[in-house]
């Protein structure tokens, strides 16, 4: 005991100052009950059982007879259990946790031990969490033991692990692989690192499932592109804290991701804008078949099912590009964000499109969901359209609401025809849809409960999405004081995630998920500092639910989780807004498919373009928090040319619509 509390942090030369002062405290409070209890004379003992609601002490029955001249040691051992508590940190926290005492199961790197599963794909995910610490699979019979076994269980979720330093065995058990992989993610966050080369398993039973079934992050790729190993990167993550739901938003306004072999301009043309958000280059990329597949296949195997969206009859205007006779000019991709008047043209011909591109995509991706879209169609276009006044008439229809109502009932009823479940905003909700398509709450301003129990009178189930609690996208500091990013606005810190809502008011609640809406999240660095550890704080809210165990309790564990996570290269929010990992390590290559092109206008002292997006790598924070920005004669190195840029100055606002730099003049949205 005294090597994990004293020495791991000398092992991991870890010599700062407050950790020193830490190691005085620990030693401290180590002695101090002892000592205590040495002078009272107090002959309990005391195990551990951890609960997710709270710590409770349970007496040992050890006979009231023993001898006095124990009691030292035996309180001693009784802080040693409450002190090996604190170090034992996993998340979600389970549903009932006891912790044994006694020695820990000490595992050497680079030692042989015995596994046993159900399973190939048990095997290999058995295999991942043995390779953090370096171990290898032999056969022999006085190897520690890892035994995966298949018990019943109505929760395909729910699962058993136990640590038995004495008889060299972990087991873990669970009704489905699925059961068995979450067993295996809390047994990663079990081992922690000992003294010399070792790894170290606490003596422990647990026993959990999760409250809610959707446990999920959704992705925007289409305000800015991720490429494959940016989606695997983030997939990772979340299969770590048992996050099980990956939402691909794949189309909106400003780019369409997913390749449909039958309309092939929708990615040779909607993919590609003429600018991105703050540069002048030509921005873009997609998918191709095999990628998504592979996307697909690799979520399955973290047991994360994707489920694909693809918006209409708003937010369309990428698809309009590549076909202009699904709606109105001009036929271009969007390079202002929001939400825009642009909506699909009522007519059968872009309602059997919707079905023609559902269709291929379900093909691709193999979930039991599938999200439509719906939300934020401006009705503004039909309101002076022959065309809308047609359709109206031929579906008996009178306002122009109603065209979004049978055009969500017809990409839903596509949906339903694949025998998938359909998921939509809850702008949609009052479309009369089917009982059975899910409805994701997220307009918070006109409350969660109102929209809960509207949810609840038409028979829909509801997954919690609220603005006000899961839109990562929004600033994790005051006005952004802190932050290390610039961002949509707002203000969401991890203690709003954390203590988010699931009262459905009469509906039935899946579960709820976070928002990564990318305007403002231009990057995979970018991508992780808004995720996490927000995200760690929403798996918890979801898997425990009423059974949270608290906020500080929660901050306490996550404390002990950070440095895995910078060291498998994820750049979280440091709680002083600082980023993870430093900005001159390279993550991966940048996702944007981008082609670069100078401004026509552009002021520049030599032939070599300067282009406005390298300006920005140049400026440090958020640029949407400062009042002016001076760039003085840098030289732009490790890039294809060099450059001197003279003199700049740039005023921003959040309100501004346009942004002024000398030289440059770009209408923003």
């Amino acid at each position: 005991w005294l090597s994990t509390v004293l020495c791991e942090p000398l092992v991991r030369k870890d010599l700062s100052a407050s950790m020193l002062a830490g190691l005085a405290a620990r030693l401290l409070l180590a002695i101090l009950p002892g000592i205590l209890a040495f002078k009272a004379g107090d002959a309990t003992s005391h195990g551990l059982r951890v609960t997710s609601a709270r710590f409770q002490h349970v007496k040992d029955t050890e006979s009231s007879s023993s001898s006095r001249k124990h009691s030292f040691l035996r309180k001693f051992k009784g802080r040693s259990a409450f002190l090996r508590s604190r170090s034992v940190a996993i998340i979600p926290q389970p549903k009932t946790m006891d912790l044994l005492g006694g020695e820990d199961l000490v595992l050497t790197t680079g030692a042989a031990v015995r596994v046993s599963t159900p399973s190939l794909a048990d095997l290999a995910a058995l295999h991942g969490v043995l390779g953090k610490a370096g171990l290898k699979v032999d056969t022999r019979a006085d190897l520690p033991q890892f035994l995966l076994v298949r018990e019943g269980s109505d929760n395909a979720e729910k699962y058993t692990l136990s640590v038995s330093s004495a008889d060299k065995v972990v087991r873990i058990g669970a009704s489905s692989s699925h059961g068995l992989f979450n067993g295996l993610m809390t047994l990663r966050q079990l081992l922690r690192r000992g003294a010399a080369g070792t790894w170290r398993l606490p003596q422990v039973q647990i026993s959990d499932e999760p409250v809610h079934e959707w446990r999920g992050l959704m992705l925007d790729v289409s305000r800015h592109f991720f490429n494959a190993s940016d989606v695997k990167h983030l997939l990772d993550t979340m299969a770590l804290y048992k996050l099980n739901r990956f939402h691909w938003h794949l189309s909106d306004d400003q780019g369409w991701r997913m390749p449909v072999a039958k309309y092939p301009r929708l990615t040779q043309v909607g993919a590609f804008r003429e600018d991105g958000h703050g540069s002048d280059a030509r921005y873009g990329g997609f998918y191709n078949e095999d990628e998504v597949k592979d996307i697909v296949a690799y979520a399955k195997s973290l047991h994360i099912e994707v489920v694909p969206e693809l918006d209409s009859p708003g937010h369309i205007q990428a698809a309009v590009a590549a076909y202009p006779d699904l709606g109105n000019a001009p036929a271009v991709v969007a390079t202002q964000f929001g939400a825009l008047e642009h909506t699909m043209k009522p007519s059968d011909q872009s309602m059997n499109f919707m079905a023609d591109v559902i269709s291929s995509t379900a093909h691709l991706v193999d979930s039991d969901y599938f999200h439509v879209g719906g939300d934020e169609v401006v009705t503004g276009q039909w309101s002076t359209s022959q065309a809308a006044q047609t359709f109206l008439a031929e579906h008996h229809k009178k306002r122009l609401e109603d065209i979004a109502s049978v055009m969500t009932k017809s990409a839903v009823a596509a949906v339903n025809k694949l025998g998938r479940r359909a998921v939509v905003w809850d702008d949609a909700m009052s479309r009369d849809l089917p009982k059975d398509t899910v409805v994701m709450l997220w307009r918070s301003w006109l409350g969660v409960g109102r929209l809960a129990e509207e949810a609840a009178s038409r028979g829909h189930a509801v997954v919690m999405c609220p603005q006000d609690r899961t839109y990562l996208d929004q600033f994790q500091s005051k006005g952004g004081a802190s932050d290390a990013f610039g961002a949509i606005g707002g203000f969401l810190d991890l203690l709003k995630v954390y203590e988010m809502d699931f009262d459905g008011h009469g509906a039935a609640v899946l579960g709820g998920q976070g928002q990564l809406w990318t305007e403002y999240i231009e990057d995979r660095r970018n991508l992780d500092y808004k995720a996490w550890p927000r995200g760690i704080a929403l798996a918890e809210a979801t898997w425990s639910a009423a059974r949270r165990p608290g906020f500080d309790d929660f901050q306490r564990r996550l404390a002990l989780h950070l440095e895995e996570l910078r060291t498998s290269q994820v750049n979280f929010r440091e709680a002083d807004g600082k980023q993870a990992l430093p900005r001159s390590q390279v993550l991966e290559e940048k996702s944007p498919q981008a082609t670069p092109r100078p401004p026509s206008n552009a002021v520049r002292t030599q032939e070599q373009p300067v282009h406005e997006s390298w300006l920005r790598s140049i400026v440090e924070g958020p640029m949407l928090r400062q009042t002016a920005v001076h760039v003085r004669n840098r030289e732009l190195k490790q890039k294809a040319t060099k450059a001197t840029v003279r003199k700049v100055r740039a005023a921003l606002r959040p309100t501004h619509r346009r942004v002024v730099l000398r030289g440059f003049h770009r209408s923003k949205g």
